[in-house]
């Protein structure tokens, strides 16, 4: 995966890689060995971890509708 293409939380500054680690300036955030920290991705990064043997996939089959989009009225039949 491309650094570049990681987008770290908020006060978390990436400062290295190399294939196998991510070396991070974790600021004032309080994390301990085996917390997650999610990054976001732009699309070279998503499509490099999408192709790589060496990336585990989990496909997740809910779907989450967002409250307002529910409440659309629906037009009445005229």
């Amino acid at each position: 995966m491309d650094p570049d293409g990681l987008q770290p939380p908020e006060g978390i500054t990436i400062l290295g890689m190399s294939s196998d680690h991510l070396i991070v300036d974790l600021g004032d955030h309080p994390v301990a060995v085996g917390d997650e920290i999610d990054f976001g991705v732009g699309y070279g990064a998503l499509v490099r971890a999408m192709t790589s043997p060496f990336v585990t996939k989990i496909e997740h089959l809910g779907l989450t509708v967002a409250p307002e989009a529910s409440q659309v009225p629906t037009p009445s039949p005229s």
